[in-house]
């Protein structure tokens, strides 16, 4: 299992959340977990944890959806 952690803005999550629904259906990724938490200063740090998913997807994961402002 692959854990890719990444900070979106608050205003943002619910287009980033849909974004990453496509993002992760057309590479037919599956989950193994899906956890997000508030930080004080707007972002909200999410944890998707792959079932099977090689090196390159989580890095373009992250590249797409870390930081999302």
């Amino acid at each position: 299992m692959r854990t890719v952690e990444i900070r979106v803005n608050l205003d943002r999550l619910a287009d980033t959340l849909s974004a990453m629904r496509v993002w992760l259906d057309a590479r037919r990724c599956a989950l193994s977990h899906f956890r997000q938490a508030r930080e004080a200063d707007g972002m909200v740090v999410i944890s998707v944890g792959f079932t099977s998913i090689n090196e390159t997807h989580a890095n373009e994961f992250r590249q797409q959806f870390d930081g999302v402002t």
